[in-house]
């Protein structure tokens, strides 16, 4: 049975990030929002840490419905590059009710 998973993320951009134009930014964003909304994740909180946080820039945490549906927004990112632009640290876990 497929079962609801969360992504909790930091990421900062990286250098190439910043070459990017104003409009390539904003369709790459329009991009992993797509992929995002494709297999039905929803972003539970997205938060800026850049004044708080010296190696990251912001914070969140996403709802997939599934595991497949994680890996194939992670495919998508893949496919546009998003690695190159972005740097990371996520964990991945399921719902815990003690």
């Amino acid at each position: 049975m497929s079962q609801p998973v969360y992504v909790s993320f930091k990421m900062k951009a990286k250098e190439p990030w910043y070459q990017l134009s104003e409009d390539e930014k904003n369709a790459m964003m329009a991009q992993m929002n797509a992929s995002m909304e494709a297999v039905g994740a929803e972003s539970i909180v997205m938060c800026d840490c850049s004044w708080s946080s010296e190696p990251w820039q912001y914070f969140g945490v996403v709802k997939f419905p599934s595991l497949e549906a994680l890996q194939k927004h992670r495919q998508d990112a893949n496919g546009f590059d998003w690695p190159r632009y972005v740097d990371g640290h996520s964990i991945v876990g399921t719902e815990w009710q003690p």
